[in-house]
């Protein structure tokens, strides 16, 4: 029986959970510790980052969730 690895193939360094899931594969995208702080700066700065999924390669674009009440009304 095969076991699951909480933790994407090649994972050598410390990983954050970012606690989203791959669009495709659905596998649970990380982020390396080093980078964590460059992954929130892009979300903060332009609203949207890119972050590759380690099982099956495919990009996901991730963007800051706002709360309704923060959208401008028409």
């Amino acid at each position: 029986m095969k076991k699951n690895n909480p933790h994407p193939p090649g994972a050598e360094h410390e990983l954050i959970d970012l606690e989203l899931n791959c669009f495709v594969c659905h596998g649970r995208l990380y982020a390396p510790l080093a980078d964590a702080r460059n992954v929130v700066a892009t979300v903060n700065s332009g609203g949207t980052a890119l972050l590759l999924c380690p099982y099956c390669g495919q990009g996901n674009v991730i963007r800051l969730r706002r709360p309704p009440d923060s959208v401008p009304s028409p």
